[in-house]
């Protein structure tokens, strides 16, 4: 499920169509797994990566904390 919301962003970066409004749900999200999804984002899109929503960073988190709590990282 990761890959294939990687590979969705992917779309939305090529159309500068990106994900809006789920400001309200951030706080469901630690910022450790904000930073990582911010740092995942980077690495994959580089330069590409300075433009995209806060939004679509949340929507990366969500797998990346889902992830921490099952490891035990929270």
């Amino acid at each position: 499920m990761f890959r294939n919301h990687i590979d969705a962003l992917k779309r939305r970066i090529e159309a500068g169509e990106f994900t809006e409004g789920l400001e309200d749900a951030f706080g469901e999200v630690s910022s450790h797994a904000f930073d990582l999804a911010r740092e995942v984002v980077r690495l994959a899109y580089g330069d590409e990566s300075e433009g995209i929503s806060e939004s679509e960073i949340f929507l990366l988190a969500t797998h990346i904390e889902v992830a921490l709590r099952k490891e035990g990282m929270q």
